[in-house]
């Protein structure tokens, strides 16, 4: 869902990339590892011309900044074309200019530094026109300039470890809009036909291939999570167990003084179910806690943004972790509170006292 939502914010149907019969990269926005593979910007042109393509925007992968004071990931500098496109302003949240500045960048949300200020990039000092929401991709620890200036920064790069490859005249991907009257799957066609040496992705697929990766992880945690409530169950009905044992005096007491079966098997199936979703509110607070603390170190280790699901998402998922806790306490407490209830008075006291 987070994948499709980040998606549906860059707003393209096609990305256009130099074919690499040897790389599996599927492109910047989705992996954040930016390939130095170059075409010349005249391809943008002819894609331009093929029946159905409604806007051909190209963006240039400058280099990458290693280490900056002002965002605590490696920053990718990215040269878009302002007059064509329909990505980068679309995604900026803060009033931007009419146009851009020969000096002026929009900045991802994981850059420091508010509107206005100024970003030093190999000596030059940009100022930050406007910023991008957050979508989960690499887009988020970018910084975009007029393509001229990523040329211009490229060219002035100095040797050290983290050079600019870019030159003059070369784009690295075109965001393609279709229309839709003609399609997608044609469209994709003939610019592949059209221009040999390009790759065309449909954003849809690159959704397909980032969704089944993480299908893996899922499926993964999903075992673990059954292993866990199936290894739980019998602890909680032992611990259950125990509990009924230890108290047998009190459950005399009851009994003696007119509680009923149905009444004792309901205070000790309510008290297991309470304590559970207690435990489980604490849990859902706990994991809560975690990944706000170390949100960065994941995303980090992931070489991926780290987004907030929309509360919706975060209420649902906490509903049903606290559903299934409450339902594995409340089956595990069926038998011992069971037990409790049918207890004899006289029994329960006798039994208590030992």
């Amino acid at each position: 869902m987070g994948v499709q939502e980040g998606l549906n914010k860059l707003g393209a149907d096609l990305m256009v990339i130099p074919l690499d019969p040897y790389s599996r990269n599927a492109g910047f926005f989705m992996t954040g590892t930016p390939s130095a593979l170059y075409f010349n910007e005249s391809v943008t042109n002819d894609v331009l011309a093929v029946h159905g393509v409604l806007v051909a925007s190209p963006q240039a992968y400058a280099g990458t900044l290693l280490s900056v004071p002002w965002c605590q990931y490696s920053v990718h500098i990215m040269g878009f074309d302002p007059t064509t496109d329909f990505t980068i302003k679309g995604l900026v949240t803060s009033p931007m200019p009419n146009s851009l500045g020969p000096y002026d960048a929009i900045v991802g949300s994981y850059v420091q530094g508010g509107i206005g200020s100024l970003i030093n990039i190999h000596g030059q000092n940009f100022s930050i026109a406007g910023r991008m929401s957050s979508t989960g991709f690499s887009t988020d620890y970018s910084v975009f300039v007029t393509i001229q200036e990523a040329y211009t920064l490229a060219a002035g790069s100095p040797p050290g470890p983290d050079p600019f490859p870019l030159h003059q005249g070369q784009i690295s991907a075109i965001l393609v809009k279709v229309d839709r009257a003609v399609g997608i799957n044609p469209v994709l066609y003939w610019i592949t036909e059209l221009n040999p040496g390009v790759l065309v992705y449909p954003m849809s697929a690159l959704t397909r291939q980032v969704g089944d990766q993480l299908a893996v992880t899922t499926q993964t945690l999903y075992m673990t999570v059954t292993s866990v409530i199936l290894v739980s169950l019998p602890l909680v009905a032992l611990i259950a167990t125990m509990g009924t044992s230890e108290r047998r005096r009190e459950i005399g007491l009851l009994r003696a003084m007119g509680a009923t079966q149905s009444y004792v098997f309901r205070l000790f199936f309510s008290e297991t179910v309470l304590l559970a979703f207690l435990g489980g509110t604490v849990g859902v607070i706990g994991a809560s806690l975690g990944l706000v603390f170390f949100q960065d170190a994941l995303s980090s280790s992931l070489n991926i943004a780290f987004v907030w699901p929309s509360i919706i998402v975060v209420l649902s998922q906490v509903s049903i972790a606290l559903a299934v806790a409450i339902a594995l306490a409340g089956g595990a407490a069926i038998w011992p509170a069971f037990r409790a209830s049918r207890l004899e008075p006289y029994d329960a006291i006798r039994r208590g006292q030992n």
